[in-house]
């Protein structure tokens, strides 16, 4: 329960669950390192009320591909989970501005969802687009016109792997209301990840990866998610992340900015 007063100086007035992150930080986040040699963006497409669906490579241009990882990471698929994209501008930031950042572009080549719908994150929603469908599901019975927020980011994953490029891990970043996890396939690159999160941040799970089912809801097609249906349809190393908003043991309180 939640009691508080306010006098409101409008009309409307807008309450937050988390730290907002809106599509105009996005646009300041990416206009900022526009020029950046390390830093490149195209625009997939758009989504169903005109927004641009960008995709964001980050990758250090002095070093081919064929000697580097490649990591796809995504965010904000749904509009509540915030954190996503502060979490993804964090990212952003450490590859482009650190001495560690730096170094770890010269090992793996991030290409970048930074936004999964952008809609929604605009007029405050929580998980389904403008059509109300929920973007992460649906992932294996794809509407192009109903959904193409989905349609642009698997035809961008698709065409990349038909150009016999790699991709050795994919995640997909949300938050949750009191569980952290990490749900995919049974890879060693999965459990690495969720060793790596439990001994190193503030990730609080004792469950190891956890088990991923063929859909969200079994036999009822158009229900997979990002990473069952990458995972199933492509063989892609494909993990969703959950990051609890509430509070963490390990640090005594609420994750900040």
């Amino acid at each position: 329960e939640l009691t508080f007063e306010v006098k409101p100086q409008r009309d409307t007035f807008w309450i937050a669950h988390q730290p907002p992150y809106t599509t105009e930080d996005l646009l300041s986040l990416m206009e900022r390192y526009a020029g950046h040699a390390a830093f490149t963006t195209i625009v997939l497409g758009e989504t169903v009320e005109g927004r641009p669906m960008p995709l964001i490579s980050i990758a250090d241009p002095h070093v081919d591909m064929a000697d580097k990882k490649v990591a796809w990471i995504m965010a904000r698929q749904h509009a509540w989970e915030a954190g996503t994209s502060w979490v993804m501008e964090g990212l952003i930031r450490h590859l482009l501005e650190s001495e560690e950042g730096g170094e770890l572009l010269k090992k793996v080549h991030f290409q970048l969802f930074p936004m999964g719908d952008p809609d929604g994150a605009a007029r405050g929603g929580v998980r389904f687009n403008t059509h109300g469908h929920d973007l992460n599901r649906n992932w294996d019975l794809v509407q192009e016109l109903e959904m193409p927020e989905i349609h642009l980011q698997k035809e961008a994953i698709r065409d990349w792997l038909e150009q016999g490029r790699s991709i050795d891990l994919f995640i997909t970043l949300h938050n949750t209301e009191r569980a952290d996890y990490i749900q995919g396939p049974d890879l060693d690159v999965g459990k690495a990840l969720w060793e790596d999160m439990v001994q190193h941040t503030s990730f609080e799970s004792t469950e190891g990866v956890r088990k991923m089912p063929i859909s969200t809801t079994l036999g009822r097609p158009g229900r997979m998610t990002v990473n069952q249906a990458l995972w199933s349809e492509m063989g892609v190393p494909a993990y969703l992340m959950e990051l609890k908003v509430e509070r963490v043991g390990k640090i005594e309180g609420r994750r900040t900015i």
